[in-house]
């Protein structure tokens, strides 16, 4: 696999990284020979973590555990548990290709094209994790299910919270605080586009103590449409090449469907309202494409 490991000046970093969740979907398709040729695949931070992680699993949680602890159906729990027993042998796959629900059809990888693409969002996207903490988004990744707010006791720690503890601010403080080096700026920040369920794994604490403010996107309305809009935020900071917070207040989502409210916003929680051109939007689409999308919107509220 090959990549360029030149920084252009189009590639030249904002000292941020926003935070996004994981999807439950999963791709494990082959990468294209394309893809290929621009991706330089990438080691997870924590992998020696998961790996012990993911030992613990296969000896504690069979289908039944993962059936009553994940809420899933019996198809679903059984896939995971032998996830879980070949996980040493899997195939794997960088995880922003790998990962397949709302939030990642919506930033859309699979569609960069140079590396310049592929290598801004390395440098500023970093996925939270259940198994593996957190994650750049090309990093290598088995094939798993494993949500943070899991009520499963790991190892010697109550639950995943208390097992990865500080490890995940202080990873993402130690990834702004270098592109903050790299870009001559003093003003590091973290974007989060994540859910509540796994930024509660972030340590909030640690990065006031370190000096590092939170934005946070709101998307106000149906669960589907805000986790689509948070992979079209990702997509949006790469697109627009953002390195400012004022930067992200720019953001309209794939179809122009959304705005930034300055009324409902604070200095560190943008909301963005869904408008009238969502409603144009929706319209213009095939039925296909509408049926979906309203079958994702109930699927998210069966919490599927």
């Amino acid at each position: 696999m090959r990549a360029s490991t030149s920084t252009s000046a189009s590639t030249a970093p904002g000292p941020f990284v926003v935070v996004l969740s994981p999807a439950k979907a999963l791709n494990e398709r082959a990468m294209t020979s394309a893809q290929s040729e621009i991706v330089r695949v990438s080691t997870p931070r924590f992998a020696e973590r998961a790996n012990a992680l993911a030992a613990c699993a296969k000896k504690e949680l069979s289908a039944g555990k993962i059936k009553s602890l994940m809420g899933v159906s019996d198809a679903i729990a059984s896939l995971n548990a032998k996830r879980f027993q070949t996980f040493e042998k899997a195939t794997k796959k960088p995880c922003v290709l790998a990962f397949d629900g709302p939030a990642f059809k919506h930033l859309d990888a699979p569609s960069f094209t140079t590396v310049d693409e592929v290598e801004y969002l390395q440098r500023h996207l970093r996925i939270l994790s259940g198994l593996y903490g957190t994650l750049k988004p090309y990093d290598d990744v088995a094939p798993y299910r494993l949500e943070m707010g899991t009520k499963w006791a790991a190892g010697d720690a109550k639950d995943l919270y208390e097992y990865w503890g500080d490890d995940i601010a202080n990873a993402l403080v130690d990834d702004v605080e270098a592109l903050a080096k790299e870009s001559n700026s003093s003003t590091p920040f973290v974007v989060n586009c994540a859910s509540q369920e796994y930024f509660k794994s972030v340590k909030l604490d640690v990065l006031k103590t370190r000096g590092v403010p939170v934005y946070t996107m709101t998307f106000p309305g149906p669960s589907v449409y805000a986790k689509q809009a948070r992979g079209a935020m990702v997509r949006h900071c790469v697109d627009a090449k953002v390195r400012a917070p004022e930067d992200l207040k720019t953001f309209q989502g794939v179809d122009g469907e959304w705005r930034f409210d300055a009324k409902a916003s604070t200095e560190f929680n943008f909301v963005f309202t869904r408008g009238a051109a969502a409603k144009t939007a929706t319209a213009k689409r095939p039925a296909s494409a509408t049926k979906k999308t309203l079958d994702q919107s109930k699927r998210a509220k069966a919490g599927g």
